[in-house]
């Protein structure tokens, strides 16, 4: 196994699917400090713009349709899910940008 083989590549997520092959090319998300590439990340088309443009259309009568305190139910909880993540956040934070432990987690929080 190479090194470009341990490579993390992560999917475009369109109306809640993922989708590795669509992308035609990807961005190599490097570590600032030792120049090592972490992850790569896909840099979508047109096609895959207007399928997620089309996603979103579709999910807006059902998500105007909730009142508004159902909404804020449903975004307290992601949020709540979100704040799960908050160390994992900061780590690819400091590893991306170079900041320290402290600065990473003062942004995600």
């Amino acid at each position: 196994m190479t090194e470009s083989d341990e490579i993390l590549a992560i999917p475009l997520w369109i109306n809640g699917h993922a989708y590795l092959t669509m992308a035609p090319a990807f961005f190599d998300v490097r570590d600032v400090r030792s120049g090592k590439v972490r992850r790569r990340t896909p840099l979508c088309g047109a096609a895959e713009a207007l399928a997620t443009v089309e996603s979103a259309c579709n999910a807006l009568p059902a998500w105007a349709a909730l009142t508004a305190e159902a909404r804020a139910t449903l975004l307290a909880a992601l949020a709540d899910a979100l704040a799960g993540y908050a160390e994992h956040f900061a780590g690819l934070i400091a590893e991306e940008t170079g900041k320290d432990a402290a600065a990473a987690a003062a942004e995600v929080s």
